[in-house]
């Protein structure tokens, strides 16, 4: 089958898929309701182009199957049948509208972004004859920093919290009367220099193929850090998806050029079968292994998919406290600093758009474009999502690039973090997110300072 007759297939189930959603019992087509089939049909255009390309395109690839999958569509159905994820809180009607409004408005300025530059498709050939010692040490000096930070955090918190079930995990801390910022230094920065330690270390054998005794050793040290400090069974869903696509990325880098078509295409059953089961196998003090498939209509409003009413609560954040002119963004971008030294600082943007909106309960998301649009409204939103595009474009390439001059090597590394990490980072709320992707990158950035040394 060509590709042509590939896109025609892969858009007509997509077109079946909104013909589903908009003839549910009770439902009705709105303008609402026809911004987010616009919304979904232009994410699955983006979608078939990446399924099909010949270029790898992992960072998209993340992008667009959550924000496709786990927004657009979600917000046919909500506002289709005005039913939400947390009705039982408050819905202000009139803010739907204005929230597919918003949807549509990132997506299509995303589009200009993304396409505006197209690179040159170069894949990753290295089979390097000399290895290079200095890279090999920097590789091990940075799974030292990451071994002697997680020591530390066992010795603090004990082992046992970082290889049992999340509400084991969480039982231990409020117990220990441990805050949010203790939690985050202590639980959370361990597992993010692991994933740093482990990428490093398998891109340098895998993509690099710098192969020799320190580097093989590292690999090996760091495989076995990452495995204590993100145990299975202690991690929420999330790191599962962005270390589980980081091996695909690095140590399974042919198996995902050989596969991708079949990889991307079949992606989208992971996020109603796989993604409801992760989310419950472990969040108890026991392990649920019971494997069952939600209804799709149960699944569209679970809590899991609730990124469209989150932008419904912007609308009211933004009503009454006006926009924050960068504060927010700042405030992610800067999650490290203390808030005892600095009193402004923000609380997530999920949380306070969600107090506004009169919720009981404030651990809730915020898509990206929401956060841009609490600090600059509509027309920085446009702004922003047309650059995020470009951005994301960038790393599309880097990634596959062998371009191993200046800080290639280190762009392509992030690009892979930021594919692994991208659904949690779209989802948001980003200050609440942040801290470990952040923590990779930062490791990333010692290494790549340490092989320019020469040690």
């Amino acid at each position: 089958m060509n590709k042509l007759a590939l896109a025609v297939s892969f858009m007509a189930v997509h077109l079946i898929i909104v013909l589903f959603l908009v003839l549910e019992d009770g439902s009705e087509i709105n303008l609402a309701t026809f911004l987010n089939i616009l919304s979904f049909l232009t994410l699955s255009a983006i979608f078939t182009v990446i399924c099909l390309s010949e270029k790898l395109r992992p960072v998209s690839f993340m992008l667009i199957l959550f924000w496709c999958y786990g927004l657009a569509m979600p917000a046919i159905y909500q506002t289709s049948t005005n039913n939400f994820p947390w009705y039982k809180n408050s819905v202000l009607y009139d803010t739907i509208t204005p929230a597919s409004f918003l949807l549509i408005l990132s997506i299509s300025f995303f589009t200009l972004g993304f396409f505006h530059k197209e690179y040159d498709s170069i894949r990753i050939d290295r089979n390097n004859k000399e290895t290079d010692i200095s890279m090999s040490v920097a590789s091990l000096f940075v799974l030292g920093m990451a071994g002697t930070y997680s020591i530390y955090a066992i010795n603090q918190i004990g082992l046992e919290t970082f290889t049992s079930t999340r509400e084991s995990v969480s039982v231990a801390f409020n117990q220990a009367s441990l805050g949010l910022s203790s939690v985050g230094l202590i639980r959370t920065l361990p597992g993010g220099l692991a994933i740093g330690a482990f990428l490093i270390s398998a891109y340098e054998i895998f993509i690099i193929k710098n192969r020799n005794v320190i580097s093989v050793f590292t690999f090996i040290m760091a495989t076995i850090l990452l495995s204590l400090m993100n145990f299975p069974i202690s991690i929420p869903r999330y790191l599962m998806v962005a270390i589980s696509f980081i091996i695909l990325c690095v140590a399974l880098r042919k198996f995902h050029s050989d596969h991708k078509f079949l990889i991307y295409a079949s992606s989208p059953l992971i996020i109603f079968i796989i993604f409801p089961f992760l989310g419950t196998f472990n969040r108890y003090q026991s392990l649920n292994l019971d494997f069952f498939i939600p209804p799709l209509s149960e699944s569209l409003t679970h809590g899991d998919f609730d990124g469209f009413q989150s932008l419904m609560n912007v609308m009211i954040l933004v009503r009454e406290e006006g926009f924050a002119w960068g504060g927010r963004m700042i405030s992610a971008f800067l999650f490290f600093i203390p808030r005892s030294f600095w009193t402004a600082k923000h609380d997530t943007t999920g949380a306070d758009a969600a107090q506004s909106a009169g919720y009981d309960f404030l651990n809730i998301s915020m898509p990206l474009p929401g956060e841009i649009y609490s600090d600059f409204g509509f027309i920085g939103v446009a702004i922003g999502m047309f650059f995020f595009g470009k951005f994301i474009a960038f790393f599309d390439h880097k990634v596959e690039s062998n371009n191993t001059e200046l800080i290639n090597i280190e762009l392509a590394m992030i690009g892979i973090v930021l594919a692994g990490f991208m659904p949690i980072i779209f989802r948001g709320a980003l200050l609440g997110i942040i801290a470990s992707p952040a923590s990779v990158m930062f490791l990333i950035f010692i290494w790549g300072v340490l092989r320019r040394l020469r040690l």
